[in-house]
């Protein structure tokens, strides 16, 4: 059977705050940790694993895993956010796509409102823009491959508000070469044979 140990260092948080989940699973398939209502089929984990979440409201995580006799166990794990009064508030934040090939880049739109000093936008806790616009965009071209977690940061007075969003980089199977094109053959008209008009033995 799956022996399955999912926890995570806190599960109250003020808005902006971060917790830290923890799986450990064993004798399986495969694991998939995300978010409740995610597409969970993007969402693939190794069978021993660390997430760091920073989730903006009271969101319910899931582990889930599929044992090697193909039923599925699920985990949950709520984390509660309590809101902070002043802090800025982060209205839109996307990366996009959520997979790429390596090389390739993402989108990163976001908008926030409220009283802001500063946003930063982070990837893999790098910054990519410190001081950006409450409201803009951005493209970015992340190194290396695999899952990559990019974070936007709004401070105000009141606070400071954080959402993440991770995407996939994956390395694209290299395509078949197709095999050169042989020339058409163009047809020639076809010599007639020699007609005999007479044969004669005497």
């Amino acid at each position: 059977t799956a022996d399955v140990n999912f926890t995570v260092d806190r599960t109250t948080i003020r808005a902006g705050e971060c917790v830290t989940f923890s799986w450990n699973v064993s004798n399986i398939q495969a694991v998939f940790f995300y978010p409740q209502g995610a597409n969970w089929q993007n969402f693939g984990v190794t069978g021993q694993g660390t997430s760091v979440q920073c989730p903006a409201q009271t969101t319910t995580y899931e582990l889930r895993v599929l044992r090697r006799d193909n039923t599925f166990d699920i985990r949950q794990i709520t984390i509660f956010v309590e809101q902070r009064p002043g802090a800025p508030v982060i209205n839109r934040f996307t990366v996009d796509p959520n997979q790429i090939n390596v090389g390739q880049c993402v989108a990163i739109t976001w908008q926030v409102s409220g009283s802001v000093n500063t946003v930063r936008i982070l990837r893999g806790g790098s910054l990519v823009w410190d001081g950006a616009p409450i409201s803009g965009s951005t493209s970015d071209c992340p190194p290396g491959n695999g899952r990559i977690a990019y974070v936007i940061e709004a401070v105000g007075p009141g606070g400071t508000s954080r959402e993440q969003r991770d995407i996939t980089i994956v390395q694209p199977t290299p395509q078949p070469i197709p095999p050169t094109a042989t020339p058409p053959i163009v047809p020639t008209a076809t010599p007639q044979p020699p007609i005999i008009n007479s044969f004669v033995v005497s």
